[in-house]
């Protein structure tokens, strides 16, 4: 029994061994990997996405353990988000860049205490503009307006009321679109109407609005000149007007009255003017003469006569003298062969036009008024034909053989951007012509009243007038 005993305890001996050999090994086994470090690599550094909703690219991970991915925008989606081991990754817009502007994210990888980060840009979102973002149709029907789209994409227009139609309301690109109004607008109010644009996921919007019958029967001031000696005021005129009723009232003839009163004094006395006669003025005033200047326009759309709302304004010529003149004199230098011309700015001038004429044209200039002249000025100066000059000085301007006549007006403005009330001028004829100083004044017929566009006159001053000047 001793023997056995013996044995027994030296086989449970030699197993413990064994069993304790073997819980030393797999204890060491799960100490390495516990001690295995971590790696981690992302390649590419850097995504580049294009602005549409889908477009993908793919990041490789190189890992040797767990690791997550995430996005730091909502416009970014990351599969898988998660993994062990190496992986690729995908990283996707959800959604179109709605901005015309490039936007950038970053996917960030962990792994352990591992990160590394990727750039990722969107591209900018299509861009989109209308021009004019507002436009008006007239009353009637048939009457028309543009909008411009500007875009690099496909683009589209949503609906729109009945009473307008669209030339397209589709396209790719720069596009150009005519809105038509299918009706005549002949209540007592203007309608509007919102056209949408859609280019991508951006939009844009057009203001459309017809105006009313009664709303389109008007006038309004484009330009004005007013000197000492006369003024005149330009017009443009809403689409259905016909005609209009011109009355100069004195202030005194003006105030007290109703604006009924008013109306009918306007048809009654007034002249009846053509809407293409769209100048009123009065060339032979005296200087700080108050009128009031009354227009009634009318239309017969309808068939019958229906007026609008009555143009009123208050004018006032200007002081014989403003501290702002800029005055002119000429002579005839024979020794050099040249005209010769002294400008003198008056305390109050911060610059001046000027025109000239030289050549061999018998023309008066005499014969032209101060208004006529300043016409010629203003539409040189609305040309871009003539700039200012801000400096008093001698100028000079040779003669040709053919030169007979030199002609020189100036027109001062002081620093607020007002006019002087006077057109300088002189007038110089060689070879024994008549030297006439002094400014007539018209006094044709039908000098004060309504006349038709000036255009003409301004035409043909503008024909004999050089502009090119040597200091």
């Amino acid at each position: 029994m001793r023997t056995l005993s013996n044995r027994l305890k030296a086989t449970l001996r030699g197993g413990g061994a064994l069993l304790l050999c073997l819980c030393l090994t797999a204890c060491s086994s799960s100490d390495d990997e516990e001690n295995v470090e971590p790696q981690l690599q992302v390649s590419p550094v850097a995504l580049s996405l294009d602005r549409d909703e889908g477009d993908a690219e793919t990041l490789s991970l190189t890992c040797n353990t767990e690791w997550t991915a995430t996005a730091s925008a909502d416009w970014l989606t990351v599969t898988p988000a998660s993994g062990s081991g190496n992986a690729s990754v995908v990283v996707m817009t959800n959604e179109e860049n709605p901005e015309p502007e490039m936007r950038s994210a970053t996917v960030t990888v962990t792994a352990g205490g591992l990160k590394k980060t990727v750039n990722v840009t969107q591209d900018a979102g299509a861009n989109l503009s209308v021009t004019p973002t507002e436009t008006t149709l007239s009353a009637e029907e048939g009457s028309t307006a543009t909008f411009d789209i500007a875009t690099d994409v496909e683009w589209r227009i949503g609906s729109g009321p009945d009473w307008l139609s669209l030339s397209t309301r589709y396209g790719n690109g720069n596009g150009t679109v005519t809105i038509t109004a299918t009706q005549a607008n002949d209540t007592e109010e203007d309608r509007t109407a919102t056209l949408t644009v859609k280019a991508g996921r951006r939009t844009a919007e057009v203001r459309v609005t017809q105006k009313s019958f009664r709303n389109s029967i008007s006038m309004a001031e484009k330009s004005e000149i007013v000197l000492s000696s006369g003024w005149e005021i330009v017009f443009e005129f809403a689409s259905l007007v016909d005609g209009y009723y011109y009355l100069r009232l004195t202030p005194e003839e003006f105030d007290g009255l109703t604006e009924q009163e008013l109306q009918t004094r306007v048809i009654l006395r007034g002249k009846d003017v053509a809407t293409k006669n769209n100048v009123v003025y009065s060339d032979n005033e005296s200087a700080e003469t108050e009128s009031v200047v009354c227009c009634l326009p009318y239309s017969t759309f309808t068939g019958t006569t229906t007026y609008g709302e009555m143009y009123v304004r208050r004018i006032k010529t200007k002081p014989t003298n403003c501290d702002w003149d800029a005055r002119v004199r000429i002579n005839y230098n024979s020794t050099q062969s040249r005209w010769e011309a002294d400008i003198n700015m008056e305390p109050a001038c911060d610059k001046y036009y000027e025109v000239i004429y030289v050549g061999s044209s018998a023309i008066n200039f005499n014969e032209y008024s101060d208004l006529e002249v300043a016409e010629v000025i203003k539409a040189l100066i609305d040309s871009g034909d003539i700039t200012a000059n801000n400096a008093s000085g001698s100028y000079y301007i040779n003669q040709t053989a053919s030169d007979y006549a030199c002609f020189w007006a100036t027109w001062g403005v002081n620093r607020n951007g007002e006019f002087s009330g006077n057109i300088a001028r002189d007038f110089d004829t060689h070879y024994g012509w008549a030297k006439p100083h002094k400014a007539a004044k018209s006094t044709e017929s039908g000098s004060t009243g309504a006349k038709a566009s000036v255009e003409a006159k301004v035409a043909e001053l503008k024909e004999h007038l050089r502009v090119v000047l040597v200091k």
